[in-house]
């Protein structure tokens, strides 16, 4: 098992800089603290019901009966779903989604400003699962093989004595890959959807062992249901006495967005109102590069959101069986919840439906944790990336991610442990990183979001490939809160480098491009660890 280490870096020079505040907790690692218990879920709900094969399931041992309070270490349990916007909630409703309000949402932290590096399926789930930027880990397009998954944060907590499970769709392109990628270490189970994206219906399941399960057009063969299944399997298989690590990622609400059969036409979704905040349409789109500048009107009061509705009721089924086999095995008190997506989505925004720009770089983020902050619900503001997932997790393990297979020797995430124990974030970070390194419908592009640390306040500044250059005022909280008139322009409505800048407008631009020139080459140094005690 590694030391327990906190990823205090030393004080950078670029405006990405991970200079460490003194805090009181800061000269210790959280992984000290005795029953601790994590579960990460992303972007979807849980049912109240008990599924079949949890009702049925053997009496056990209850991990808190089989591991001392001094010895045991965190559960880490993560949902995330594929594709979702964090929009203004409407979808995560107590009448919509109740397991996922009761377990997250209601007793939990609201992350309001948390992102995607890349609003691109497979390589944003390269950063969660690495901690590295998509310049370091190689992973910059949906060719899943391009991650060279050596140093995973699953490596990482197997080695520190973790059981570690995957169950879903995992990287893109996954039936593809060679050999020698088809089964990543670290992983005690894996579980996956053997096909080139995901599937509802008409796919295989891989597992560890290269077994195939077929799965076709029957309602049992609903992915979500059979993921959420084979989670449930795969925690009861776990060793009571060792703490889990399972990542279970649906296909959903990923287009076509189907529903499960029985959910098809379900009352809570018939009347949800449409999604049309403040950018929906957006009526004066000059100041945007081409291609949204030529994307024609929508022409409609705002984006449908039933369909979406639909296929998430099955992710709140999935969240009731975990959290019901959690609370059998005697873990769900000591467990962190956390639901997000591997990246963000626009619904009609700036005219646009779709992701890989960088108006959808933000995911929903909730995360409650009983035992270590008690049952609170509060927002939480820190500007936060998907790189810092991996860090955060092998914190809360005792374990520290490195060295890579490029040499490097820490993640270029930072650990927010800290926060998910209602202390503050540790760092002096002063923006974060977000690219689009592959083409498609729009320029490659790279852009800076800057954070509350940074001494010009809260920006967006983005660089296209073809040279069109954005700059957005992002203070005022979030779009869908916002009002014209107020403050900031979290809508992103002004690009202030359109028309004729004034020269402060253009040297504070300048200024952000060679920031942001920084991070695009940035690679993180050696952690240092915390002190013991």
């Amino acid at each position: 098992m590694h030391p327990t280490v906190r990823y205090p870096w030393p004080v950078k020079t670029h405006v990405a800089g991970g200079r460490r505040n003194e805090w009181p907790g800061a000269r210790r690692g959280l992984a000290l603290i005795p029953s601790l218990a994590a579960v990460v879920v992303a972007s979807s709900g849980a049912t109240a019901a008990t599924s079949t094969a949890a009702a049925t399931a053997p009496e056990v041992p209850t991990a808190a009966a089989q591991a001392s309070s001094e010895a045991r270490r965190p559960n880490v349990v993560m949902v995330m779903l594929d594709d979702l916007n964090p929009h203004d909630g409407r979808l995560f409703a107590p009448e919509i989604m109740p397991n996922l309000s009761e377990l997250i949402i209601s007793q939990g932290i609201r992350f309001t400003d948390f992102h995607a590096e890349v609003p691109l399926c497979g390589p944003s789930r390269a950063n969660l699962l690495t901690g590295q930027h998509a310049h370091n880990s190689g992973a910059n397009s949906n060719d899943g093989a391009q991650l060279d998954p050596t140093t995973t944060i699953a490596t990482e907590l197997d080695e520190a004595g973790y059981h570690t499970s995957y169950v879903g769709k995992y990287l893109n392109g996954y039936r593809a890959f060679p050999p020698e990628r088809r089964d990543p270490p670290g992983w005690d189970s894996f579980d996956v959807i053997d096909s080139n994206q995901g599937k509802y219906f008409w796919y295989e399941m891989r597992d560890r062992q290269g077994g195939i399960t077929g799965h076709r057009t029957d309602e049992a063969d609903y992915s979500t249901d059979v993921i959420a299944d084979l989670a449930v399997q795969r925690l009861r298989e776990a060793p009571a006495d060792e703490p889990v690590f399972t990542l279970i990622s649906p296909f959903t609400p990923h287009e076509p967005n189907l529903p499960a059969p029985r959910h098809e036409g379900d009352p809570r979704c018939a009347d949800l109102p449409r999604w049309a905040p403040p950018n929906y349409d957006e009526a004066d789109v000059s100041d945007k590069p081409p291609y949204i500048a030529e994307a024609p009107l929508l022409g409609d009061a705002g984006f449908d959101l039933t369909a979406h509705c639909e296929s998430l009721l099955a992710v709140d089924d999935l969240i009731g069986q975990v959290g019901d086999e959690l609370q059998r095995q005697g873990r769900l008190e000591d467990t962190l919840f956390v639901f997000t997506a591997d990246n963000g989505m626009t619904w009609g925004e700036h005219r646009r439906v779709g992701k890989v720009s960088p108006y959808s770089s933000a995911v929903p983020t909730y995360a409650a944790w009983p035992a270590r902050r008690g049952v609170e619900p509060r927002d939480d503001g820190t500007t936060l990336s998907m790189i810092d997932w991996a860090p955060t997790v092998c914190e809360l393990a005792g374990c520290q991610m490195g060295p890579y297979p490029n040499g490097q020797e820490g993640p270029d995430g930072l650990s927010f442990a800290a926060v998910l124990a209602d202390q503050p974030f540790p760092y002096e970070r002063q923006a974060i990183l977000h690219t689009m390194p592959s083409g498609g419908d729009r320029p490659v592009y790279w852009s800076l979001r800057t954070t509350t640390d940074h001494p010009s306040g809260r920006w967006l500044y983005v660089e296209n490939l073809d040279g069109f250059r954005e700059l957005y005022d992002v203070s005022g909280g979030s779009c869908d809160e916002w009002q014209a008139g107020g403050e900031g322009d979290p809508c992103l409505l002004e690009n202030q480098l359109a028309g004729e800048p004034d020269a402060g407008t253009m040297s504070l631009a300048d200024q952000l491009s060679a920031e942001l020139a920084a991070l695009k080459s940035e690679v993180a140094p050696e952690p240092v660890p915390a002190l013991d005690g």
